[in-house]
């Protein structure tokens, strides 16, 4: 049985795993936007990622940003845990402090 596959088409590209997608979104605040040749300086700290996928990686990026911000889509959940709470322990300590001392007796303030 002869091959339907065009020998003139691009290879397929590989996907994008997590640790991927963090070394990209990392490089892109190390080059950020208006820096010269920014996708080019991306895809050389990225092996085996050719220019026209680290441009179709960003462009996947920031369309699902904007559905994000014009809720076209819910905010995504990492890890599977309620994040609501996340970071409470960078809150600020309240400013009323409860008062956990015992009162002072008659004869103490003598």
């Amino acid at each position: 049985m002869e091959s339907q596959l065009d020998p003139q088409a691009p290879a397929p590209a590989a996907s994008w795993t997590r640790a991927d997608d963090k070394q990209f979104e990392s490089l892109l605040v190390e080059f950020p936007e208006g820096c010269a040749n920014r996708f080019e300086s991306v895809a050389s700290r990225l092996p085996g990622r050719s220019v026209d996928e680290v441009v179709k990686r960003y462009e996947d990026l920031v369309a699902d940003v904007e559905a994000i911000e014009a809720g076209l889509i819910p905010h995504p959940k990492y890890g599977g845990g309620d994040r609501r709470n996340e970071g409470s322990h960078l809150q600020k300590a309240p400013t009323q402090r409860k008062n956990t001392s015992s009162k002072w007796t008659e004869d103490e303030h003598k």
